[in-house]
């Protein structure tokens, strides 16, 4: 009974109305930021400034519009700058700068203006260039800020553009191959969109892609016909007959040479004189083992030459097979060497995905499709492939003259007269 007692007592108590006390928040007054300056970049500015000494402080602010919407940016105590990007245009831009504090009051305002260097698209479509390539076009602009952004790869169709690729970029001199067209007369059209939701003017192109098919193997070695090249053989498991087996993935096939032998060159024999436009070269994998395609001594980087005919009185002039980065200790490179009669075909350095911070997947799917690379499109027609290691998985120059590579692959048009 002393307990209902007690519960009668308190429940009037409850039922009292609570007393509420509301802060109030004084006003803060603050001036505008005094110590700043402008610096205009492509398509934006980046505001530098000086914080005054502030315990209060907690951002600073920026208001202002693009594209006739309104936009708000904001920058930590911890920074000096704050940065407005994404205008499409070169006129005076106004915006309002404002300190804010821990209680989300602002500061009095400050009013800037200011003109945005050429936006980055737009730099990209003045700079555009196209050219007829094997199965498509070749493509080259310049993004001289670095800024990711789409380029959109249109075909017309029946008098409408449909788009074909969109290929995203940061590279600021940008070559890249739109690939995959039949070699009959097409209309292409490219242009360039940034994350901001700008989009350039469209640029067209018609013309007829070169013919391109891939090259036929087996190849044929020819690494006993040439001076200074590697001729070992790690185990009979690994010749370089397997380079062009059509083997490729997790398998543990390919072509690997023995450790501390002489030479960082092999040559072969396509066995027909084709104008090369690309290749593809997979790693020698491990059944199973993703990470082995930037491991077992992998080629990452090469240069490679090639030619048509070889003339046999230069066969047995060995110092004109001297290649002047990895001739033998000792040896003198004659003036006059292969490399005056052959094409070049490029160095080719191997994208390293492992050192990009790429998934395994991505890596492992690298190593099941391989590492496509560009040959210049201005070569010559070759037939024979001089190929000089320079890099393995290992470092550069290959330690021991020790290398691998599992599989490669040529496209082009062999229909040489």
């Amino acid at each position: 009974m002393k307990i209902r007692y007690l519960s009668l007592l308190i429940l009037p108590l409850l039922l009292l109305p609570a007393c509420k006390t509301e802060e109030v928040v004084e006003p803060w007054k603050s001036n505008a930021l005094e110590q700043y300056t402008l610096t205009p970049i492509p398509g934006g500015v980046t505001i530098e400034y000086v914080l005054p000494n502030d315990q209060e402080l907690l951002y600073i602010l920026a208001e202002y519009e693009r594209g006739g919407k309104p936009f708000t940016e904001k920058s930590s105590i911890y920074k000096n700058e704050i940065v407005l990007e994404g205008f499409n245009t070169t006129e005076n831009v106004e915006a309002t700068i404002y300190k804010v504090n821990k209680k989300e009051q602002k500061s009095e305002p400050l009013k800037i203006n200011f003109n945005p260097l050429t936006p980055p698209i737009q730099v990209a479509y003045e700079s555009l260039d196209i050219m007829t390539a094997f199965g498509g076009i070749l493509a080259t602009w310049i993004n001289i800020s670095q800024t990711e952004f789409g380029v959109r790869l249109m075909t017309e169709v029946d008098g409408e553009l449909e788009t074909s690729e969109v290929y995203f970029t940061t590279i600021p001199e940008e070559r890249h191959y739109f690939r995959g067209f039949p070699d009959v007369l097409t209309t292409f059209a490219i242009s360039f969109e940034d994350k901001w939701g700008n989009i350039s003017d469209t640029v067209r192109y018609t013309t007829t892609p070169y013919f391109e098919k891939e090259i036929e193997k087996p190849f044929l070695d020819y690494r006993l016909h040439i001076p200074y090249d590697n001729i070992s053989l790690y185990s009979t498991r690994f010749p370089i007959e397997n380079m062009w087996d059509g083997i490729v993935g997790f398998v543990n096939n390919g072509y690997m040479v023995q450790s501390g032998e002489p030479g960082l060159s092999f040559t072969f024999d396509l066995r027909k004189v084709a104008k090369l436009s690309r290749m593809i070269v997979w790693p020698r994998l491990q059944i199973d083992q993703w990470w082995t395609v930037y491991r077992n001594a992998n080629i990452m980087s090469f240069e490679m030459w090639g030619i048509d005919k070889i003339d046999p009185a230069t066969l047995a002039n060995r110092d004109y097979w001297l290649d002047d980065v990895s001739a033998p200790p000792g040896k003198v490179v004659p003036a006059y060497t292969f490399k005056d009669d052959w094409t070049y075909l490029g160095l080719h350095n191997i994208e390293r995905l492992d050192k990009l911070g790429a998934s395994s997947s991505d890596i492992r799917q690298r190593g099941i499709d391989g590492h496509m690379l560009d040959i210049p499109i201005e070569a010559d027609p070759v037939r024979y492939i001089r190929i000089f290691v320079r890099e393995n998985t290992d470092g550069s120059p290959p330690p021991n003259n020790f290398y691998s590579i599992g599989e490669i692959s040529f496209f082009g048009d062999d229909r040489i007269e």
